[in-house]
């Protein structure tokens, strides 16, 4: 009769460092495993302290790293917590510098707090780092739109459009960019893009914006179509009344109610359009 337990125990005294290795290992990775998608739900459902305490656990299971610091920065910053997110964040930095997630995360909250200048510098550290991923350029885009470098913010911001056709936030950005440089028919495109990506929700501030736009090109009537529709969607607009009735009285039509109206609502230009156009 063979007695296992006799004959294998040499055996199995030999490799029980390497099994209990293996056992120990299989579960840090089942409870990583876990954590990570217990702070992803988390984060998803916006329950921000619960994500924090998974996320801490995740460093007390994989120690100090970049990702799960990078990771707990971006809660804080959710928290509002800038401090502690510009914390983790360095050192996350720190970590690993060669990282180009936490230069982009960093600059985004930069970016947040209107720091344009810290903004740059971390995402065109991201991009050197890794210049192959658009969501950089898209935020480094804004940042240039938002010192007013609107040609560099084109070109950011441009480069991501193929596969970011339904962010009408971009899209906006970019006609609004073309419409400071006055280059009227890209501004009109990208402008109607961006009505086209917003879910069916038309916005009143990029009609008025594409209304702008056909009036600098003398397109009178197809302007007032545009400003009509930037009213219905918000009556207190006062920059459409005032652009509607200027396409109004240009085409010999009554535009001057519009720009009473436009008064009424506070239009800085209102009075003297009127005292100009309206006043014989």
């Amino acid at each position: 009769m063979v007695t296992f337990g006799t004959s294998l125990k040499p055996t199995m005294i030999k490799y029980y460092p390497a099994i209990l290795l293996l056992i120990f290992s299989t579960f840090l990775q089942a409870q990583e495993d876990k954590y990570e998608l217990l702070t992803s739900r988390a984060i998803e459902k916006g329950l921000y302290d619960s994500a924090m305490v998974y996320c801490n656990k995740l460093l007390e299971i994989n120690g100090d790293n970049s990702v799960d610091m990078c990771v707990r920065g971006s809660i804080k910053m959710m928290m509002n917590d800038t401090e502690g997110a510009l914390g983790d964040y360095a050192l996350a930095i720190g970590l690993d510098p060669e990282d180009p997630c936490a230069f982009f995360n960093r600059g985004n909250l930069h970016l947040h707090h209107r720091e344009y200048e810290k903004a740059l510098d971390d995402f065109n550290r991201a991009i050197s780092l890794d210049p192959r991923v658009n969501d950089y350029y898209r935020s480094r885009g804004f940042a240039w739109f938002y010192t007013g470098e609107y040609e560099k913010a084109i070109r950011d911001i441009s480069r991501t459009m193929s596969e970011s056709r339904g962010d009408l936030i971009a899209w906006k950005m970019l006609g609004v960019c073309f419409l400071n440089l006055e280059d009227w028919e890209p501004a009109i495109r990208t402008l109607k893009h961006a009505l086209e990506s917003g879910n069916d929700r038309e916005d009143a501030e990029t009609c008025e914006m594409i209304g702008t736009c056909l009036m600098n090109l003398e397109k009178f009537k197809e302007s007032i179509s545009s400003f009509d529709r930037a009213i219905q969607l918000n009556g207190n607009n006062p920059q459409a009344y005032f652009m509607r009735g200027r396409a109004k009285l240009a085409l010999k039509q009554d535009g001057c109610k519009d720009l009473e109206t436009a008064l009424k609502l506070g239009h800085p230009n209102a009075v003297e359009a009127i005292n100009r156009l309206c006043i014989d």
